[in-house]
């Protein structure tokens, strides 16, 4: 239950469906929800530790890449105080109901330590972060890259998932507009494993790729 909250992950029950039969019975001895609590705080069931340890998994390929990517670009350094080692580490050995004791406000250390010092209106302000909306700027696009990566003849060849989940995944996507942000974030985690696959099992062109995306892209 405690996953269902981190929409960007399938369920063991969506990945019964998602998988090729192959795949599937590859997969049998695997359980998400066992290789998760693995980062809860070993086996801890709060939720906030197991957002806490999966955002250590995001924050060195993805967060700090972006950030100096976009810092750089504008002539920008940067500093990441709350990234100090003694910091991390001392975070990490928190046990959930300290770092958020309601299991939901994941700032509440934070803004207990400055609840003297900085006005209320920042103390309760809720958080927010440097959203670009990625699925509204994908939207015009995003039909033409998952109709080119997923035909029926490559994704059978590949073996990994059922073509016909995948153009489920599809119809809900470009026709339910409700569900249309988590599916989008199931459908995005699909192209970017059949363009890893492209680039380190059909050994495509880093260049020859990034072209043939860009020309869905218009």
């Amino acid at each position: 239950e405690q996953r269902q909250a981190i929409d960007w992950i399938f369920l063991d029950h969506e990945k019964s469906s998602l998988y090729h039969p192959d795949q599937r019975l590859a997969c049998t001895q695997f359980s998400s929800a066992d290789f998760f609590k693995v980062y809860a705080n070993g086996g801890h069931k709060s939720i906030i530790k197991l957002h806490q340890q999966l955002d250590w998994l995001g924050v060195q390929n993805e967060h700090l890449t972006q950030l100096d990517a976009v810092a750089m670009a504008n002539g920008i350094e940067t500093r990441v105080p709350f990234l100090d080692k003694e910091v991390v580490s001392f975070a990490a050995k928190l046990p959930g109901f300290v770092l958020a004791p309601n299991n939901i406000d994941n700032k509440f250390l934070f803004r207990q330590a400055f609840k003297n010092i900085l006005p209320e209106e920042i103390i309760n302000r809720p958080k927010t972060g440097f959203h670009i909306n990625f699925e509204k700027y994908m939207r015009p696009y995003f039909y033409n890259i998952c109709q080119w990566l997923f035909t029926e003849q490559r994704t059978q060849q590949r073996g990994l998932f059922s073509y016909q989940a995948i153009q489920n995944l599809m119809v809900d996507y470009f026709h339910n507009p409700a569900s249309r942000h988590n599916v989008f974030n199931k459908l995005l985690l699909l192209v970017d494993i059949e363009l890893w696959c492209m680039l380190n099992i059909d050994n495509c062109e880093a260049d020859e790729l990034t072209n043939k995306l860009f020309e869905r892209c218009n």
